[in-house]
């Protein structure tokens, strides 16, 4: 009570939360000064039991070790109670920490109550029968006894109103038969030949192996236009201005922040001649075109690689993190420090 009565700082459920984090500290220490390790309690006594049975096996004889064997059994199903009400309580811990997410923890419960609710026998009389086609059959005519074979709602279907409504045709049907591999059936197959599945031919550069994961997402929304810009944000919301936040001359678009800006120019030229002759896409139109007609020749790859790194880590340049929480180091760049406080406005 000691730690509940103290008096603490701060206000409502927030004062309850540091009362009740205090009380399970003092809990915990009055479990390991008096309860004491149940595992480890348990482990010895099992041991020490194992152990003197072992002994009163090769000494049958002896008074002492039969007396001693009926006390180590005691202490040991002492331990064990005290083991099987520690996991009981751990495991409601457990359930109210994890719940039904999608755990291994989860699974394994689930595992578990389906195995105990699992049924595999009946009584015929006085006799368990256990094998699985008989039981199976059991719970089947159990059930239609009272539920029937067959559907009712079957028998009031008119087929001949049925043919007269839309049916499909023979190419639908066949895109259904096409969804169909042996007994199983794809949606996903269904939907993408009926509707008409979309192929973008600078798909296969975007998701190439090469580029790491990140760059992937970052050069997808890219190519899709998806990012956030203030020319788009403009149009649904409240802001100061349209104008790129780190040269304030232009307004913020795709094209300006990974083409046009002058300060991504100069980033280009630095890693140019670093890469050596290549020729930088000017707009996004421009990325897309070198994307779709880029091969599987793995110089065609690497550039392509280089492009999604630069752009993607120029994105998140232009975010204001990179300028703000570190300082430029590469002279190449050239780029004055005066920028940060610009690019503040951007996180």
């Amino acid at each position: 009570m000691d730690c509940w009565n103290k008096e603490i700082a701060g206000n409502g459920l927030d004062k309850i939360m540091r009362k009740l984090f205090r009380v399970k500290h003092a809990l915990k220490a009055f479990h390991r000064a008096e309860v004491g390790d149940v595992r480890k309690d348990y482990k010895e006594a099992k041991e020490t039991f194992c152990n003197i049975q072992e002994e009163a096996a090769n000494f049958p004889n002896d008074v002492f070790i039969q007396q001693s064997v009926k006390e180590k059994q005691r202490l040991f199903l002492i331990a064990k109670v005290r083991m099987s009400l520690s996991i009981r309580q751990q495991s409601k811990v457990n359930w109210v920490k994890f719940s039904d997410e999608n755990s291994s923890y989860f699974h394994a419960i689930m595992r578990k109550r389906r195995l105990e609710n699992r049924i595999t026998t009946f009584m015929k009389g006085d006799v368990i029968i256990d094998d699985y086609e008989k039981v199976v059959n059991h719970f089947i005519k159990h059930f239609e006894n009272f539920m029937g074979s067959k559907s009712s709602a079957i028998s009031i279907i008119d087929e001949e109103s049925v043919k007269h409504g839309n049916c499909l045709n023979l190419e639908q049907q066949a895109k259904l038969q096409h969804a169909a591999r042996g007994d199983k059936f794809s949606a996903k197959k269904c939907y993408n030949s009926l509707v008409g599945e979309t192929h973008f031919a600078y798909a296969n550069a975007i998701w190439d192996t090469l580029v790491l994961p990140k760059h992937r997402f970052i050069f997808w929304q890219i190519a899709n236009s998806h990012l956030l810009t203030r020319d788009y944000l403009h149009h649904i919301m409240v802001t100061p201005n349209n104008l790129c936040p780190v040269c304030e001359v232009e307004v913020e678009t795709h094209d300006h922040i990974f083409f046009n800006c002058y300060y991504t120019s100069q980033v280009f030229e630095a890693v140019n001649r670093w890469l050596g002759d290549f020729h930088w896409p000017r707009s996004t139109v421009e990325m897309l075109q070198f994307c779709s007609n880029a091969t599987k020749d793995l110089t065609q790859r690497i550039l392509n690689a280089v492009m999604a790194a630069v752009v993607s880590l120029g994105c998140c340049w232009f975010s204001g993190a990179a300028a703000v929480s570190t300082p430029i180091s590469n002279p190449d760049l050239d780029l004055d420090l005066s920028l940060r406080p610009r690019t503040q406005t951007r996180n």
